[in-house]
């Protein structure tokens, strides 16, 4: 089990940078207590950073990809996309 709490994050320990490991772990605790988004409000929520997106950023177009490309897995994996084997058509 794992030992990590979420911390609010404008404590102190939430502002330091976190490694892979601790991120993950984070991510897991987080989706065991129940703590995530629905698939709806996680897409309110990339659209929400995308449009806080600075369009003159050199990097807007990676990071928009980016976030593009995380709507699209929820999507994926709310509708069932993504199963073992890569098995589509159980998913219709």
């Amino acid at each position: 089990m794992l030992e990590a709490k979420v911390q609010h994050p404008t404590s102190p320990q939430a502002l330091l940078p976190m490694d892979r490991t601790k991120i993950l772990a984070t991510i897991v605790e987080m989706g065991r207590e129940g703590l995530g988004y629905t698939p709806a409000d996680a897409l309110d929520v990339i659209a929400e950073l995308i449009a806080k997106e600075d369009l003159h950023d050199s990097a807007y177009d990676f990071n928009v990809e980016r976030h593009l490309r995380l709507g699209a897995t929820i999507w994926s994996l709310r509708h069932r996309l993504f199963l073992p084997g890569g098995d589509r058509s159980k998913a219709r």
